[in-house]
Parts: C-alpha cells; sequence; structure tokens
C-alpha cells in the first residue's frame, strides 16, 4: 500500500505553485523520489499505475502538472520555464523529510526534453532519468521549418489548462491550408504559441530555451534512453544516447 497526497501546492522562484501529486511507500525511513512533469493532466490511470509501481518498490513518486496547465498555476508557454521550474520541484522533493536527498525523473515527448533542459541546469539532487521519445532540437527533425503542419493539433490540445478535443477536426484538410500562419483560423482556432513560432522561421535566440543537443557532454548522471523504431520523434533518441556516449 502506498500514502497519496493529492494536488500538493509545491512553490517556485517566482512564487508561482505548481500542483503536484505524491505517492509514499509503506515504509519506514527516507526514500528515493521518481519525478514525472506533464502538460497532459497528471490525473489518469496511467499516472496511478506508475504510482503503484514505483511505491511498490519502496520510492516515492510524484506528477505534477507543468505551469499554466492543469491544476498548476501560472500561463503555459511550451518550454519556456520548464528547466527552472523542474529544479526548483526536484529541489522541494530532496527537501522532504521522506526523502533521502535523491531524485530520479521519468517523462515521454514534452515530458522527455523538458527533463534534458532541467538536467543542464545541474540539480543537485537529480540522480538518474528515464527519458522516452525525446523531440530533437529545433531544426534538426524539422530542418526546413520550426514545425510541421501536425504540430497545430498539439497546440490545439493545450490550448487551455485542461487537454481539449482534437478527434472532431479534418486534420488532413486543414493541413493544406497556406499560409501556414493563418492555419489556425482555417481550423477555427486560436494558436498564439503556433504563430510565435512560426514568426521565427530561422535559429534565432527565440529557440535558445528549447536547445539542449549540443551540450549533453555537460551531463554525468546515468540515463535510461527509450524509443520506438516508428514513434514520430524516434530520431532524438539515438542521437541523444551517442552524444552522452561520446561527451562522458
Amino acid at each position: 500500500m502506498s500514502r497519496a497526497s493529492y494536488d500538493v501546492r509545491v512553490p517556485m522562484r517566482d512564487g508561482v505553485e505548481l500542483a503536484t501529486d505524491l505517492w509514499l511507500p509503506d515504509r519506514t525511513g527516507p526514500v528515493h523520489a521518481v519525478l514525472g512533469r506533464t502538460p497532459y493532466n497528471k490525473n489518469n490511470e496511467r499516472v496511478s499505475r506508475l504510482a503503484a509501481l514505483f511505491t511498490g518498490a519502496g520510492f516515492a513518486f510524484a506528477m505534477q502538472d507543468v505551469r499554466g496547465r492543469g491544476d498548476s498555476d501560472g500561463s503555459f508557454r511550451p518550454y519556456v520555464h520548464d528547466a527552472a521550474d523542474g529544479c526548483d520541484t526536484i529541489g522541494w522533493l530532496a527537501e522532504q523529510d521522506w526523502c533521502s536527498g535523491k531524485v530520479a525523473t521519468i517523462g515521454g515527448s514534452y515530458g522527455g526534453l523538458i527533463q534534458w533542459l532541467t538536467a543542464l541546469q545541474q540539480p543537485a539532487a537529480l540522480a538518474a532519468m528515464i527519458v522516452m521519445v525525446t523531440p530533437s532540437d529545433p531544426y534538426v527533425e524539422f530542418p526546413t521549418g520550426a514545425q510541421s503542419p501536425m504540430m497545430l493539433s498539439w497546440h490545439r490540445l493545450t490550448a487551455a489548462r485542461m487537454r481539449q478535443e482534437v478527434a472532431g477536426f479534418d486534420w488532413a484538410s486543414i493541413y493544406e491550408h497556406l499560409p501556414l500562419l493563418t492555419m489556425d483560423e482555417a481550423a477555427g482556432i486560436a494558436a498564439p504559441h503556433w504563430r510565435e513560432q512560426l514568426s521565427h522561421p530561422t535559429l534565432d535566440e527565440f529557440w535558445e530555451p528549447k536547445r539542449y543537443q549540443g551540450r549533453l557532454g555537460e551531463l554525468d548522471l546515468p540515463v535510461l534512453h527509450i524509443s520506438g523504431w516508428y514513434d514520430d520523434e524516434q530520431i532524438g533518441t539515438p542521437v541523444n544516447y551517442a552524444a552522452m556516449v561520446a561527451g562522458g
């Protein structure tokens, strides 16, 4: 059995509080912790299964809604605040009396990339990472542009605090719309982050907070890299593994 605490408010350095669900194993003494951070809503069955898996193995488990998503405060800006917020959350977990002071992280896709961004900040308590199907740097997987038309459906999915409906759209027809900048209007939605990204058609300073692959040699910690052969973000995983081997 595990002990659960839901919607624990974890303070960030700027005063914003992020909602975090915690599960502690039924044992005495400090334990290592595992942290996941997601823009896709921490309240779901998959998270509960992960919590049971880790607490059953003797770990504490935490899942957090990223800034501006789910029950967390603040405004969601993809990848902008995640490095600092990840560091602050790891530090908060490490300071709890039930924690050993060591924290591992886990996540895939968006939740994989933000682990790398956080790790490059060198949080003292970060002990290991499990990164799955991680997107590469901007202009690596999509070298002729910042994002593919398919990404508009993701901007719709993350357009508010809770997951938005994307199944009722004729995406095949919407993806044919030109110019790309007004594709959100063609879909009948407002996607300011889509337009913001399209307004930076070259690799300028706007993209710098999302870049990590050139710095993997700075890291010295165990990382489990996971992907599938046909995942749409597959390329980032072997590239990242190779970079860590070469750099470390």
